[in-house]
């Protein structure tokens, strides 16, 4: 399957939902610049902002690589040398309310478009609720990613060894992410965090960290305090592996316990501990169930 045009006629079609949204926010113009929203949007993660009118075709102004944007994009690519051709559009359109995602622009581009005298809101959470609701074919990406890896733990009885260190592990298990596929690396949307595609932890490891998760590990020092440290492995170990897949920019998280040898008493108590608080959450799960209500469950 050619992954990229069928993508490209599925950003096609979702013109008119996002239109519809914007009319509804009262939007005569969005602007988006995240790279993760950019390939959502518009097929291409090149430095680039899209302006999308609450009328007609989007443009994309490019600004590195205009090339690999026109290939890419499934709208018209201009090619641009900064803000002000933006804003030179802008001008001639004369919005009164102009749309930035507001959660990530940095502050010094959001006061350049204050200059143009419209009034501005926030289209990231627009962004965030279209892409809320997956489609058969990004369903199909979701499934691929998370076979990813289904394929790099299947190799965890190969690597998970005494004397091995946490990050030899990771290294072992990235390999294989890699070999299937994986684009290389995870997008985060939070300002300033970032996140390996593998963290392998042990008992003392388990520390906490900046990104909000229960434990993100050590790390190799403290300038990335995030992920599997050098620590060898010893028998009796309880070993966590977090893994993320990810293809064509859609990403799966799948986390496995291990123990390398037989697990003591207390393991096995906290293993059907936790077995049976995921058995009651999950016998929740079902069509127009919020997710605090199965959070509250568990």
């Amino acid at each position: 399957m050619d992954w990229g045009e069928e993508l490209k006629t599925l950003r096609v079609r979702r013109g008119e939902k996002r239109q519809v949204r914007m009319a509804e926010a009262g939007l005569d113009v969005a602007l988006v610049m995240t790279p993760v929203n950019l390939y959502y949007l518009a097929g291409t993660a090149q430095k680039a902002v899209l302006l999308i009118p609450s009328e007609g075709e989007p443009r994309l102004y490019v600004f590195r690589s205009w090339e690999r944007a026109k290939e890419e994009a499934a709208f018209k690519c201009i090619e641009a040398n900064g803000l002000n051709n933006v804003v030179e559009e802008l001008e001639e359109l004369k919005p009164k309310l102009i749309g930035l995602e507001e959660d990530t622009i940095p502050v010094r581009v959001y006061k350049r478009f204050l200059k143009v005298g419209a009034e501005v809101g926030d289209v990231a959470y627009l962004v965030m609720e279209l892409r809320q609701v997956k489609d058969h074919l990004e369903i199909e990406l979701l499934r691929r990613a998370a076979e990813q890896c289904d394929k790099a733990l299947s190799s965890v009885k190969d690597v998970l060894k005494e004397g091995v260190s946490e990050v030899e592990v990771a290294a072992r298990l990235e390999l294989e992410l890699r070999k299937a596929g994986h684009d290389g690396y995870l997008d985060m949307r939070s300002w300033g965090d970032h996140m390996p595609n593998i963290v392998v932890l042990s008992p003392s490891s388990l520390k906490p960290s900046r990104l909000s998760s229960v434990s993100v590990g050590p790390g190799l020092s403290s300038a990335c305090p995030v992920g599997s440290g050098g620590r060898r492995l010893k028998r009796g170990d309880v070993v966590w592996i977090d893994v993320s897949g990810r293809f064509q920019g859609y990403t799966s998280d799948v986390t496995r316990t291990f123990v390398l040898g037989k697990a003591d008493k207390k393991v096995e108590e906290a293993f059907n501990a936790v077995h049976e608080i995921y058995r009651r959450a999950l016998s929740k799960v079902r069509a127009g169930v919020k997710g605090s209500e199965v959070y509250m469950e568990a």
